[in-house]
């Protein structure tokens, strides 16, 4: 159901996700900062990542780890945080290091469910990109998309790794 959810944000219009959660938002005002929304947003958007990025590691896992372990008497549970997560921690932190960096540039959604008033960076990068012709800002903006273009590639030479170490 996650992973159906998450496809659902992923591959929906992000001004129609942003719709919805700030639908949702003034109907249940679980929270009073808006900090919260907003990061839900983004993680709805790009949660598909880290789900993706967690199954395709996790398949190339051997079975008799978790085989060995449960041997050892280790619970799923406990064979699953001692072998299986610690084996998936890296392409854990580069899916959360690309959701990361997408969020930064995620601007429909934001600014559907943004406060009036309330400064985000991904607006302000925007603004000052398209109207303030900022230099500074341009530059940072060209360094972000090259950080992220760094780790798209890095995910895809580990997964390429990994794909020719499972043959």
């Amino acid at each position: 159901m996650v992973v159906a959810v998450a496809g659902v944000g992923a591959f929906s219009a992000p001004a129609l996700v942003g719709d919805a959660f700030a639908a949702a938002y003034v109907r249940i005002p679980i929270v009073a900062d808006h900090w919260p929304i907003v990061s839900l947003v983004c993680a709805a958007r790009f949660s598909l990542i880290a789900i993706a990025a967690m199954l395709l590691s996790g398949r190339t896992v051997h079975p008799q780890l978790a085989q060995m372990a449960a041997s050892d008497g280790a619970s799923y549970v406990g064979a699953y945080f001692r072998v299986r997560l610690p084996l998936c921690l890296p392409a854990l932190f580069w899916a959360a290091l690309a959701t990361g960096l997408l969020s930064l540039t995620e601007i429909a959604a934001t600014q559907m469910v943004q406060p009036k008033g309330m400064p985000s960076l991904s607006v302000t990068l925007l603004n000052k990109i398209h109207f303030g012709r900022d230099d500074e800002v341009i530059a940072m903006a060209l360094y972000l998309m090259l950080s992220v273009g760094v780790v798209v590639a890095l995910l895809g030479w580990i997964a390429k790794r990994r794909q020719g170490a499972a043959i």
